[in-house]
């Protein structure tokens, strides 16, 4: 039952107690009915300044939408030259509630192939959102002397997404740049947080 109704009930019941002290033959008859008759406008009066307590849980919305990414082969992109095997992902969140914020948030990303680079497009009712990832570097080695002759950035495909706060109807996009795998590897999404009941 809402806390609108409960009052309304309150309001009806009050009154109803009013109309029957009104009928008491006591001394006391008028002032039951006056004390009555306010209870029940007070509960009357009150019931549009009430706020509906919402129990909805926070409905995170999320996509990864592919971009068109016709660039040409060695062109400057965000910071890095563009391959043939590069992809362009954008990667949006948004908190749906009107009244909840989602704390401690943490998004996990699995991509089909190596983050390249990533970076905030926009953001709006986020607070301190982090990232963390592992970048790795590895190497040919020369069999015979032991040493390194040619090194190469490899990339993982994980990226986590931190954040303390996502306030109501917060959002924030990512860019990202994929190393594409021509494989069957599929991404993964995984979300953990909390929000006050």
């Amino acid at each position: 039952m809402s806390i609108k109704l409960l009052f309304h009930c309150f309001a009806i019941a009050s009154g109803i107690i009013a109309g029957a002290c009104a009928l008491l033959s006591t001394n006391n008859k008028v002032l039951l009915f006056v004390v009555f008759s306010i209870i029940a406008a007070v509960f009357e009066v009150a019931i549009p300044f009430l706020k509906r307590a919402s129990s909805d849980i926070p409905k995170p919305t999320y996509s990864l939408t592919l971009l068109p990414s016709n660039y040409a082969l060695g062109i400057e992109i965000h910071g890095v030259k563009w391959e043939a095997d590069f992809k362009e992902y954008i990667f949006n969140f948004r908190n749906e509630s009107t009244d909840k914020d989602l704390e401690d948030l943490r998004i996990e990303l699995e991509m089909p192939g190596g983050v390249v680079i990533y970076a905030i497009e926009s953001q709006e009712g986020c607070e301190d959102i982090s990232f963390s990832q592992q970048f790795s570097q590895g190497g040919i080695a020369d069999r015979k002397s032991h040493t390194i002759r040619k090194t190469f950035d490899y990339y993982v495909n994980n990226l986590k997404i931190n954040l303390v706060r996502l306030f109501p109807k917060g959002n924030f996009s990512i860019r990202l740049i994929i190393k594409y795998l021509h494989t069957d590897i599929k991404g993964l999404f995984s979300l953990k947080g909390r929000y006050e009941s």
